[in-house]
């Protein structure tokens, strides 16, 4: 038989003329599909509407199909790793541009002989409709396969673009899982014969084990990843999920070695053994990682045991429901799809704040609740850019506690903590929500600020000097009578750097602070 499409102008030509030969002394459609060997014969019927599963001897190499049609119908064969090398007596006959071998019987007798070449013992599969019932069923089925596909593929894409940009070896994981996945119901569905129709290899059974062996492997070792297993359960890891895998990974490969023995052994009884093994270790691990609130685990657990049920679902009511049986595991992957993509941004979201908050304890002083030297630059940098822009003058103040070391060694750690402490209250209550106050040493503090006007970095130098120049402080060993220096420094034009104000400001602390030896002394009296 012809295997390339059939044109347009004579699918319609020939469509009426099958309509004009129509004879009502036809008997309602339907093929006999028999096998003969030696002077054995089995036939099989196959009406309207109908499906036909057929179980062949190994040695079967031919099939003999009989048809009697009084309107025009598609036989189907839904078996794609099934090849028909050639069929005879078909010259009225087209093959149809399908996901599956799909071929439009001519109304009236129809004959052929099919010689079968798969190499595995996967039973072919017939169905016949009725034209009109065929196309329907084709744009129900290629617009659900059409959502499938393109989720898969922006799913992928999305988690690849998100693992090259954070380098989270985890996102590429979850993209070739989901690759592997989409081209495994590629091959399963048959659409690759829709571009490569003249090519067996996509209808290699070899080659759709391979995926579904892939998709498998990806999926355990994502979820591994995704939730760190391997690092909270590493002996689970190491000894009852990853070694499975590894052998379903491998398993296909048997396949290629000779002996049927075998072939029928790794593909019928080890392959899905291990594989429901599998599904079962992983929802326990993920359900028991859920139960100790492992973050996302919950969203998995929920995921894998959507697969599950849609893959016995299948198994169970493949004679019941033919929607289950078609559509099952593609909706249940599906929405394991956007589970998993809805845990990534979760763990995306998680990363982004853990780094804000590590962002955050490196630029803040863990006492005093303000900015340390790294934060306070950042901060002054900004400010200093946009002194750059919009012009003004820039204030700093440097601050040094008067006699500091006497107190802590006189009083306590605790007690110069306390005193560090009422300190800050004290600038937060002498300066403005928007000036950078930051402690940058042991007792050294900031303070930088950008006005418009000189008389107003006057004004808070004038201010803030007058409240620090002499302190009564109450502590938990009563109260400390100390001071402290403040050197100010005025920028009416942008300096070149932070680090060269803060030298500046340095300077100016330790002139104050020389100016003023009796309040020093009395302060330490």
């Amino acid at each position: 038989m012809d295997f390339r499409p059939y044109k347009s102008t004579q699918f319609v030509g020939s469509l009426l003329l099958m309509l004009l030969a129509c004879s009502p002394s036809l008997a309602s459609s339907n093929c006999q599909i028999s096998t003969a060997i030696d002077t054995n014969v089995k036939s099989q019927n196959l009406t309207i509407d109908g499906t036909l599963s057929l179980t062949l001897p190994s040695d079967t190499e031919q099939l003999n199909i009989h048809c009697v049609s009084d309107e025009p119908s598609v036989l189907t064969l839904q078996r794609n790793n099934l090849l028909l090398d050639r069929q005879d007596n078909m010259a009225d006959g087209f093959a149809l541009t399908s996901h599956h071998r799909a071929y439009l019987l001519p109304i009236g007798v129809y004959q052929a002989k099919v010689r079968l070449l798969s190499d595995l013992e996967s039973p072919p599969h017939f169905e016949l409709q009725a034209l009109d019932d065929y196309v329907k069923t084709m744009e129900q089925h290629n617009l659900i396969m059409g959502v499938f596909y393109g989720l898969c593929f922006t799913l992928a894409l999305y988690a690849l673009i998100i693992g090259r940009e954070l380098g989270d070896i985890r996102f590429r994981f979850c993209s070739l899982y989901i690759a592997c996945a989409g081209t495994f119901f590629l091959l399963e569905q048959g659409h690759l014969n829709l571009m490569f129709a003249h090519w067996d290899w996509v209808n290699s059974d070899l080659l759709h084990r391979v995926f579904a062996s892939l998709t498998l492997f990806t999926a355990v070792l994502f979820i591994v990843r995704l939730l760190d297993l391997h690092l909270r359960f590493p002996w689970v890891v190491r000894h009852l999920l990853m070694p499975p895998a590894g052998v379903v990974l491998c398993l296909p490969l048997v396949l290629l070695w000779p002996g049927a023995s075998i072939s029928w052994f790794v593909l019928e009884i080890l392959i899905p053994c291990l594989s429901l093994y599998l599904v079962m270790a992983v929802l326990v691990t993920v359900g028991y990682a859920s139960y100790i609130k492992v973050h996302s685990a919950k969203l998995v657990f929920i995921a894998v045991l959507v697969v599950l049920v849609a893959m016995v679902s299948r198994l169970l009511l493949d004679d019941v429901s033919p929607f289950v049986q078609r559509y099952a595991l593609i909706i249940s992957f599906s929405f394991e799809f956007l589970l998993f993509a809805i845990a990534t941004s979760e763990r995306i979201k998680r990363m982004n704040q853990s780094r804000i908050t590590a962002e955050k304890e490196a630029a803040r002083d863990v006492l005093c609740d303000l900015y340390n030297r790294r934060g306070w630059s950042a901060k002054a940098q900004t400010m200093l850019e946009c002194q750059r822009a919009t012009g003004g003058f820039l204030c700093l103040l440097y601050l040094d506690i008067d006699n500091f070391k006497q107190i802590n060694d006189g009083y306590g750690h605790q007690t110069g903590d306390e005193i560090l402490l009422a300190l800050t209250k004290i600038l937060h209550n002498q300066v403005r929500d928007k000036d950078v106050l930051g402690r940058i040493g042991g007792d050294e503090f900031v303070v930088l600020g950008h006005f418009f006007q000189k008389k107003q970095c006057d004004s808070m130098i004038y201010r803030i000097r007058g409240k620090l120049a002499k302190l009564k402080i109450r502590t938990s060993v009563g109260d400390v009578m100390t001071s402290a220096s403040v050197g100010a420094v005025i920028f009416l034009e942008p300096e070149q750097s932070i680090s060269h104000m803060l030298y500046q400001g340095d300077s100016a602390m330790y002139q104050q602070k020389q100016r003023r030896p009796s309040r020093a002394s009395e302060a330490s009296g």
